[in-house]
């Protein structure tokens, strides 16, 4: 038997492989972001030193992801939101307030996009001076009025004896008082305080407009007197003059 050479057989072997298929590519995830795009809209006017900052997530294909979680920062100013995620149509918006040029950046996973925003000045518009209004004229209070009560007019009594201001030592006299100004309506007479003996202490109270003394002694002058009294708590004295002789 006759034996090939060995680099023959080496070649006839390497000759007759079969070569391998290439291994297919893996598949596209279309859920999972690839790109970010920041755009930012600069305030001017009455909106300058603010600026609409807005990212995109966009898959492989170009298609705008919501759901995505993103998170912006800035090296000046202040940002309304600093964390969020996208919405619907692939975007989320944050706002710059900043005096002067910042970069902003927005990032996603491993994903990061920044741009540069070069802010308006802040202007500040003073608030429209208000005219200051004249103070109303001071409310001056008039004093209450005062009522009075009205005026009662005073009633008045005299005082006769019977039968004469004139006595003898012993006898006795009757004491009459009549009131000669009208009483009040409704008005009445409470009691008569009858001071006969010129004491100046009444020794008789009586509700009858008449009265009998004691018995004067001695002689001279006495002074009896009457006091009326009424429910309304008013008064009136009379007074006489009486002679006691002997």
């Amino acid at each position: 038997m006759k034996l090939l050479p060995l680099a023959l057989v080496v070649l006839l072997s390497a000759c007759g492989e079969t070569p391998l298929a290439p291994a297919p590519p893996a598949p596209l995830d279309l859920t999972a972001p690839t790109k970010l795009t920041l755009d930012a809209a600069i305030g001017q006017g009455s909106t300058a030193g603010r600026s609409t900052v807005t990212a995109v997530a966009l898959n492989a294909v170009g298609t705008k992801l919501a759901g995505i979680p993103v998170h912006f920062a800035t090296d000046v100013g202040t940002l309304s939101i600093s964390d969020g995620t996208t919405a619907p149509d692939g975007t989320l918006v944050t706002v710059l307030t900043a005096a002067s040029t910042a970069t902003v950046s927005a990032t996603t996973g491993r994903i990061t996009a920044k741009t540069l925003i070069a802010s308006q000045p802040i202007q500040i518009i003073p608030p429209p001076s208000v005219p200051i209004p004249n103070p109303p004229p001071p409310v001056v209070t008039p004093p209450p009025v005062v009522t009075p009560p009205p005026t009662v007019p005073a009633f008045t009594v005299t005082l006769t004896a019977a039968p004469a201001a004139m006595v003898a030592n012993g006898a006795t006299l009757t004491f009459t008082a009549t009131i000669i100004a009208p009483l009040q309506p409704g008005e009445t007479v409470l009691a008569y305080q009858w001071d006969l003996d010129g004491s100046g202490t009444a020794e008789f109270t009586s509700t009858l407009n008449s009265h009998l003394s004691n018995p004067y002694a001695g002689h001279g002058l006495v002074t009896a007197k009457v006091t009326v009294i009424t429910d309304l708590n008013r008064q009136a004295t009379a007074t006489l003059q009486i002679v006691v002789t002997n």
